[in-house]
């Protein structure tokens, strides 16, 4: 699986003919690339947002590990967290 894009995601229907239609493009804002092409309308938003909630779940993990242990959240949270941030690094 190719590395995951941390860059913003942004979508695009310039290009996609009327019969294709709710066809949208997801680029990166950075390169300009396409990243995937989406037909599912009620997909678009999550697919776009996928870089910037996998950097927050990151952080949750980050700011987690920082914490004195009576503020920590709870680990079976934190195995969700872990598992979500696996699956979207293709791990």
């Amino acid at each position: 699986m190719a590395k995951q894009t941390v860059a913003q995601w942004a979508t695009s229907e310039d290009a996609v003919p009327e019969a294709f239609k709710p066809q949208v493009t997801v680029y990166d804002e950075a390169s300009g690339k396409r990243v995937a092409t989406v037909f599912q309308a009620e997909a678009i938003p999550l697919i776009a947002a996928a870089p910037e909630m996998l950097a927050a779940l990151e952080g949750v993990i980050h700011h987690n590990d920082a914490l004195k242990e009576k503020y920590k959240l709870s680990p079976s949270l934190i195995r969700q967290v872990e598992a979500a941030i696996s699956k979207a690094k293709g791990n």
